[in-house]
């Protein structure tokens, strides 16, 4: 059981029922695509700020752990994205960089 859900009324269950959401998500991610590429959290960096209680509750690394063995299974590929590369900077045709915007 997690350490988020173990002290709380319901705990096991909610644990189940958040488990098995996963485990449907991940297998649908993976069935519906060729690759899977997920950004390497800081996680520990976001449980000191406002969203740490969504970001440990979601199971973020149980999650994506089940996508990449479920990915092996499937024959699919899957990489983790470091959480300090410029995706949202750089232009999808060409590849170039737009240091304005750093």
């Amino acid at each position: 059981m997690d350490r988020v859900s173990a002290g709380r009324p319901g705990g096991r269950r909610l644990t189940r029922a958040r488990r098995d959401w996963q485990h449907k998500l991940s297998t649908r991610v993976v069935r519906d695509n060729q690759a899977i590429h997920v950004e390497d959290l800081g996680v520990t960096g976001l449980g000191r700020t406002r969203l740490a209680k969504s970001v440990h509750d979601a199971g973020w690394a149980s999650f994506t752990s089940m996508l990449e063995y479920k990915a092996a299974r499937y024959g699919r590929t899957f990489a983790r994205v470091d959480r300090f590369f410029p995706s949202t900077r750089m232009c999808s045709a060409c590849g170039r960089i737009d240091e304005k915007m750093a």
